[in-house]
């Protein structure tokens, strides 16, 4: 095969591999991620929290709910979760059809927050099997305290949420104008896609040591430099 023949593969190889894509941000209750209020929130607190420190107040779970306008894979899912003391605070997080469970479709266990001052770190999670969200489907995230001593807490972003906290005598849910639970869910393209393949830079990499070689210079009958034809070809690609 002649060297601009192999070149114009090369190209073409390039030009059509996949990269990652652009995500596509299927919710988000942040006008602006991941800016949302950490000094303040929902959150989980263990049973030593809940019931010794603060006498039977608190959040022992809270939740939010979104609902896709269209099908879509999940991709990625990024919280603002916060921690309070610096406890390890591990909290799992549920994504369910409701509140109170439903049909769990994956679960994570989390913990090393940021401290709730050190504004605005987002958590991210990424679903263990693939997830469909079906449009018009109502979904929700639910965070419970993973030991005694979390006390985790969820910032809230500045847009209109649904919102549900469970403070000890039962869930309390509705629309809540002033935020919730900052969260955003993004598509598929959030996870990592495939880069070009392993033989095609394999290609590229012998292709640019021939070049090397073959890429001597040559004087021209007037005395200028010229490197050789496809090498020329290869930087204008």
């Amino acid at each position: 095969m002649r060297p601009d023949s192999i070149l114009f593969a090369l190209c073409l190889l390039f030009a059509v591999a996949p990269f990652r894509g652009q995500a596509t941000v299927i919710y988000t209750n942040m006008s602006n991620p991941p800016s949302y209020s950490s000094g303040s929130g929902d959150g989980a607190w263990g049973t030593a929290w809940y019931s010794s420190h603060f006498g039977g107040s608190g959040y022992l779970a809270s939740a939010t709910a979104f609902t896709p306008a269209a099908n879509a894979s999940l991709g990625q899912i990024e919280l603002g979760l916060a921690s309070r003391f610096f406890d390890p605070d591990i909290t799992t997080i549920t994504l369910a059809t409701n509140y109170t469970g439903g049909t769990v479709l994956d679960s994570w266990t989390l913990s090393g927050f940021p401290n709730y001052l050190d504004c605005c770190h987002l958590t991210s999670v990424t679903p263990h099997t693939p997830i469909t969200l079906q449009g018009g489907t109502q979904y929700w995230l639910i965070a419970t305290a993973g030991s005694p001593d979390t006390f985790s807490i969820w910032g809230w972003g500045n847009l209109p949420a649904v919102r549900g906290i469970n403070q000890g005598g039962g869930w309390t849910v509705g629309l809540n104008s002033g935020g919730g639970p900052a969260f955003q869910v993004l598509d598929q393209a959030a996870a990592s896609t495939p880069e070009p393949s392993t033989s095609g830079l394999m290609v590229l990499a012998g292709l640019v040591g021939l070049g090397a070689a073959d890429g001597r210079i040559q004087r021209s009958k007037n005395g200028k430099h010229r490197a050789s034809t496809w090498w020329r070809s290869l930087r204008g690609c």
